[in-house]
């Protein structure tokens, strides 16, 4: 085994000692969950990027490289976990602009205010906003007068005035007087409707990203068992093939 070891240029295993246990039980918290996507995959006939990091993993380990081991794992871990944060931090920012477009408004019709859905307002409709409420529509302002909260449409901090004439944006609140506005952009025609049809088309766009890369999963992963096959064939270097599986490693892919 020794004799075999040496032809192949595997580095005896290093003693435990208190780091090397440290980066075994990241590698075992990191890694083994990643080996173990990877045999599923496998099993289900579907090649992704797990294999490949698994391999390059098992090639550290089997090495005695062990922070290496664990400097792969953790680095897909963590762009796993960024994905997910961003992914969460996206939904919720949809989830707040969704609250921020009310369900109904007050439609002013024959001299009456009727409490009508947004859904049922079309263009050239009047509504009736009172201080305290949100306006629903994207519209210009036929009556009335008040300071609008715009902040979450444009930023900023400060109310601005609006009276006759001027232009409102759904989302945005009436803070302290009367308006009637003539509706213009209704539902996802609107600046609001559009915010978030922008957000939810780049989480989208996104998931499509993560999409592509397990496609291109199917030619990379042989072509780079393939180099570090042929890198071992020609030097004779364990370590230099296991260079070529750690740089191979779609680390920064994910993490993109």
């Amino acid at each position: 085994m020794a004799y075999l070891a040496d032809e192949m240029g595997l580095q005896p295993l290093p003693a435990i000692s208190a780091m090397n246990i440290i980066l075994i039980i990241s590698i075992l918290i990191n890694g083994v969950p990643i080996i173990i996507e990877a045999v599923k995959g496998i099993a289900q006939r579907q090649v992704n990027v797990d294999e490949l990091v698994s391999i390059a993993i098992i090639a550290c380990i089997a090495n005695g490289n062990f922070l290496e081991a664990a400097v792969v794992s953790a680095i897909m871990v963590a762009g796993a976990l960024m994905e997910e944060a961003v992914s969460d931090s996206a939904l919720h920012a949809i989830e707040e602009l969704v609250k921020m477009t009310p369900d109904t408004a007050f439609l002013e019709k024959n001299g009456e205010e009727l409490k009508v859905k947004v859904s049922q307002i079309i263009q050239g409709d009047i509504l009736v906003v009172k201080a305290g409420g949100i306006i629903p529509v994207d519209g210009i302002v036929t009556d009335g007068a008040c300071a609008v909260d715009e902040s979450a449409v444009t930023g900023e901090s400060v109310p601005k005035p609006k009276a006759r004439g001027d232009k409102v944006w759904a989302g945005t609140l009436n803070t302290d007087g009367f308006l009637r506005i003539r509706a213009q952009r209704v539902g996802k025609d609107s600046t609001m409707g559009k915010i978030i049809s922008m957000i939810t088309a780049a989480e989208q766009s996104k998931i499509r990203s993560a999409k592509i890369v397990d496609q291109y999963a199917g030619w990379f992963t042989p072509v780079i068992l393939s180099c570090a096959l042929l890198a071992f064939l020609v030097t004779r270097d364990i370590e230099r093939a296991i260079t070529v599986l750690i740089v191979g490693c779609p680390c920064s892919f994910l993490l993109g």
